[in-house]
């Protein structure tokens, strides 16, 4: 009895203190970690007349590149009804060609790592409120479903 209570307590002590120290954080856990947080990154600032969309991509990740065609459809989307901004972590004139080149009309372009926001990859697209406060999140390539979620949430603004 004694052993068995012994050989219990080392595996609960070896489990809780042998934690993998960089488990990966569901989409959801990240998303609803992020909701309701106040977005702040050097070199951009937040109208407060209407919403934000901001979108978090690499000029280096393919997931971005094969992206590009939507987030050209929602620069005219969101026309007239949210800004939309930029950050990547390349230097602001890199980032500026690529999203030139590719037709994306963005308001603001900031160079900044997407840590600086709470994400940890690219491509990521935060909805924000006026006060800069996370509402929405979607990340990765977004298939025609999550696409036409994001635009009719885009509709409700």
């Amino acid at each position: 009895m004694i052993v068995g209570i012994a050989v219990f307590l080392v595996i609960v002590i070896h489990t809780q203190f042998n934690k993998p120290k960089n488990q990966p954080v569901s989409p959801t856990a990240m998303a609803e970690a992020l909701r309701g947080r106040t977005i702040q990154v050097s070199g951009l600032s937040f109208p407060r007349s209407r919403a934000s969309v901001v979108l978090v991509i690499s000029t280096n990740c393919h997931f971005c590149q094969d992206s590009l065609p939507f987030y050209r459809t929602l620069s005219g989307d969101l026309r007239g009804k949210a800004d939309l901004l930029a950050v990547l972590p390349q230097p602001q004139p890199e980032a500026a060609a690529y999203l030139k080149a590719a037709q994306v009309e963005v308001t603001q372009i900031a160079s900044a790592s997407p840590s600086q926001l709470g994400v940890s990859g690219t491509p990521t697209l935060l909805l924000l409120d006026r006060s800069g406060k996370v509402q929405e999140v979607w990340f990765g390539r977004l298939d025609e479903t999550k696409q036409a979620q994001v635009r009719s949430r885009i509709a409700q603004l």
